[in-house]
Order: structure tokens, then C-alpha cells, then sequence
């Protein structure tokens, strides 16, 4: 299992980069991989949907996203 997360310097968002960075990370890592997300980020929300994660749970304003090796 691996845990993922990101982050883009403002002047850097919205360019579609997050996503590109993110699925060549993926392309590098076997097994599940898990992304922590708080419940009001929805840019990083919709960014891992994208990306093929499914939600696995939410707790305490906070979403744990799955994405499986068998993706």
C-alpha cells in the first residue's frame, strides 16, 4: 500500500498539471494506493475521481480515497 498526496504552488493550479503529475507518480507505484482528503477540498476531490480513486469511507470531515492496483 502507498499513500499519495499533492500539492501545486498557487500560481500553478489550474493548469492541469496536478493530474498529469499525479498519473505518472501512479504509473510508478504497484498495489492500492490511498489519498487523504478533507471533505471541503474539492479541487483535490475531483482531481483524484479523475484520477480513478473511489471513495472508501469519510470520518470527521475527511474523505479516505482508494484506488486499486487492479485499476
Amino acid at each position: 500500500e502507498t499513500e499519495v498526496s499533492i500539492n501545486l504552488a498557487p500560481g500553478w493550479r489550474g493548469r492541469g498539471l496536478a493530474l498529469a503529475f499525479l498519473t505518472a507518480a501512479l504509473a510508478r507505484v504497484e498495489g492500492d494506493v490511498w489519498a487523504v482528503i478533507r471533505t471541503g477540498n474539492a479541487a483535490s476531490l475531483r482531481l483524484f475521481e479523475r484520477a480513478g480513486f473511489v471513495l472508501a469511507g469519510e470520518h470527521d470531515g475527511v474523505c479516505r480515497y482508494v484506488r486499486s492496483s487492479s485499476s
